[in-house]
């Protein structure tokens, strides 16, 4: 409080509130603002382990750079799909897949695992990643299957935005749209 204190005594408030401008403030508080919302950001992700399925070695090998990058507690990866067909064990809240949904061969196929996967494990976020889709989904449309869809490639930050809205949204309305 003592900083504060001594700033304001040194730039004294004008009469009157229009008068204010923000050239007055500290140069530094735009990269203090900035520190600070980075690591928020950060810490948003640092308890999120997440899976990559079903990627070619190039595309998971791009994608784990990415999670380290974003500072996740943990990032395994498989290449086959066999995951979504068993029963999750050691997988819950906190838990991220991202899933190639171009490996399935069959898009009904893929629906029926995904649904079925959901409901054995429903405190855990997918992601799906496609090139058949038009752009990046956030929203609770594909509740059923997934909570957040991106179009392939995946870049760092529609990665981020999506490791935080899967996170925050995961579950979320999948009990009413299932039953």
């Amino acid at each position: 409080m003592s900083m504060f204190d001594y700033w304001t005594r040194k730039h004294a408030a004008p009469a009157t509130p229009s008068q204010t401008r923000l050239a007055e403030l500290p140069a530094d508080m735009d990269a203090l603002w900035s520190n600070m919302s980075h690591q928020f950001d950060v810490m948003s992700l640092q308890n999120a382990r997440v899976s990559l399925l079903g990627f070619d070695a190039r595309t998971r090998a791009r994608l784990h750079e990415i999670c380290i990058m974003l500072n996740v507690a943990s990032c395994t990866e498989a290449a086959d799909l066999q995951m979504l067909s068993e029963e999750p064990t050691g997988l819950g809240e906190g838990d991220v897949i991202v899933l190639n949904f171009d490996a399935f061969r069959d898009i009904g196929c893929a629906v029926d695992t995904l649904r079925k996967f959901r409901q054995r494990a429903p405190k855990v976020a997918v992601i799906l990643v496609s090139s058949a889709v038009r752009g990046d989904d956030l929203g609770r449309e594909r509740a059923p299957i997934c909570d957040v869809t991106l179009r392939a490639p995946v870049t760092l930050p529609r990665l981020k935005e999506a490791l935080r809205t899967s996170i925050s949204n995961v579950g979320a309305g999948v009990e009413a749209t299932l039953h």
